[in-house]
């Protein structure tokens, strides 16, 4: 069992810990030797080493490029400020054709393509969802208020009642943070799409 002081102690270390995110964040961005992305003047370059991985995904005939490769960029794209202009260099495999090239930076397009078009169409069903359930909790509250009148003492009320301001407390969850967390990713995909490629 730890004593009151040990506590205390390891309290005061985390948050001494806490107190220095920012830096190491900041200094994990500044240290070339990471080598994975360089961020100056409004610039930020990510660098995606394709040379001794595989590149597409198994099974996909080369038609799908490796989750990895994707992972890596968006765990990196995580480091970047949001204001900076992105570039993502390749370094690709020694004597790789240049249609081969192309096809791997079509194939990145369309998969940020594709996440950007998903993500602004569940932004339209939530919103859509979110006016529906408010609709219907309206109708809810509507009939709550009618049973109510011939029936002032009933339980059955205040469950209806209930009911009625789930479906409006959904609708407000859905119009905001659903949304607001649908629109951040819309927009990191769209950066991510519309990068340069090297």
């Amino acid at each position: 069992m730890k004593t009151t002081q040990e506590i205390k102690q390891r309290s005061e270390e985390i948050k001494q810990e806490v107190s220095k995110i920012n830096e190491y964040v900041q200094a994990y961005r500044d240290d070339p030797e990471l080598g994975n992305f360089t961020s100056k003047d409004g610039e930020c370059t990510i660098f995606v080493d394709l040379s001794s991985d595989p590149i597409y995904k198994e099974y996909s005939g080369k038609s799908l490029l490796s989750n990895d490769i994707y992972d890596f960029i968006e765990d990196t794209f995580d480091f970047t400020k949001s204001s900076d202009y992105l570039t993502i260099e390749v370094k690709y495999p020694t004597g790789m054709k240049e249609e081969e090239k192309a096809k791997i930076q079509k194939l990145y397009r369309a998969h940020y393509a594709l996440k950007y078009n998903k993500t602004r169409k569940d932004i339209r069903r939530d919103r859509l969802t979110a006016l529906a359930f408010v609709f219907i909790g309206i109708i809810i509250l509507g009939v709550d208020i009618a049973f109510r009148i011939g029936n002032p003492d009933s339980l059955w009320g205040e469950v209806i009642d209930i009911f009625a301001w789930i479906f409006i407390w959904e609708a407000g969850d859905l119009f905001t943070f659903t949304t607001l967390q649908n629109q951040q990713k819309a927009a990191e995909y769209l950066k991510l799409l519309s990068c340069r490629l090297k």
